[in-house]
């Protein structure tokens, strides 16, 4: 008797649902003009139409690296020139035409670029994300503070480990990161804290895409045989994310770009430790959005008390995007999530 598939086959309905939801991101807020493509947040109300920041494009970007890999045709290469809006000196703003520079910022462009295979693009943004690691293993938010935040130095060390051979250091400063999220921002109860204030004061709150960035830089660090990573400690920090999350449905509440980082990552640890968990988590989640949290006169992700970052849409979209994309993907194919 044939052995049934561990996982279900779900690809030509996500595939489907990954259309729909980039079509509804480039209805929404992809732009064309004389200077090319742009990527701007919907007029809300008496609000104008605004450029979106630099976490949305990287994140649309990451999206659309994706779907070309389910042979999605999506516009990744135009939208990397619309990075050049964003630039300033050695690194990118928040927002186009200047502005502080961001170091996760710089990190989820790198990462998005890496997706991509734009390998040069993504060492050039490690360039500049490289400056803000400090001597106490973490890496700084922004340029001109000196607080030091979970989401940056895991994006850091994921980058690192995305774009540099193991001579150039890489994998030592993916191992600082790690060190830095397990050690000074692990909370008591084993979740990885948001960051270290300026004084060096743990601010406590636990968002989920930072305990992703811990389980990722554990299973990356475990296939390359380095002693920092561990499956186990991935598998235990993931079932101890969800069962945080599980009451007063708080992983529904989280802001979608946040859960697609976390479950983005569970699916590469499925990849490494075959556990039908994650995998599940990723479809109860997906369906439950398809289902409840769908706007079916604009297709964005916008109903049903689903979570979101702030007033914009691109971001959250662009999570689900790229979940729906990966999804279509055989197991073995998220090996190779950044």
């Amino acid at each position: 008797m044939a052995v049934p598939p561990l996982l279900p086959t779900v690809g030509a309905v996500h595939r489907e649902r990954a259309v729909a939801a980039w079509e509804a991101l480039e209805r929404a807020c992809l732009h064309t003009d004389r200077t090319g493509l742009s990527l701007r947040e919907p007029a809300r109300g008496l609000h104008r139409s605004r450029p979106s920041n630099a976490w949305p494009l990287s994140q649309v970007l990451h999206g659309t690296a994706l779907l070309r890999a389910i042979g999605v045709p999506a516009p990744f290469q135009p939208l990397l020139a619309t990075m050049r809006r964003y630039r300033s000196g050695d690194g990118y703003t928040a927002t186009p035409g200047g502005g502080p520079r961001y170091y996760d910022d710089n990190a989820w462009l790198g990462l998005a670029a890496a997706q991509g295979g734009q390998v040069e693009l993504a060492r050039s943004a490690l360039g500049f994300v490289e400056q803000g690691w400090t001597s106490g293993g973490g890496v700084r938010w922004r340029e001109d503070l000196r607080s030091v935040h979970a989401c940056s130095t895991g994006a850091a060390g994921l980058l690192a480990l995305a774009v540099g051979p193991p001579s150039s250091g890489a994998v030592e400063r993916a191992e600082r990161a790690l060190a830095f999220l397990e050690g000074p921002l692990r909370r008591p109860d084993g979740l990885v804290a948001d960051h270290l204030d300026a004084e060096g004061r743990l601010e406590p709150t636990v968002w989920s895409y930072n305990q992703g960035l811990a389980i990722g830089l554990h299973v990356e660090l475990a296939a390359r045989a380095r002693p920092a990573g561990d499956l186990g400690r991935a598998a235990e920090l993931a079932a101890s994310t969800l069962q945080h999350f599980g009451p007063d449905d708080g992983l529904w509440r989280q802001p979608v770009a946040f859960n697609a980082v976390l479950l983005r990552l569970l699916l590469r640890l499925h990849a490494a430790d075959a556990d039908p968990r994650w995998p599940q988590v990723v479809d109860d989640y997906l369906e439950r959005a398809w289902t409840s949290a769908r706007d079916p006169e604009t297709g964005l992700f916008t109903a049903g008390g689903i979570g979101r970052y702030d007033d914009g849409v691109a971001l959250d979209q662009a999570g689900l995007v790229q979940l729906f994309a990966l999804r279509v993907m055989p197991p073995q194919q998220w090996a190779t999530v950044r």
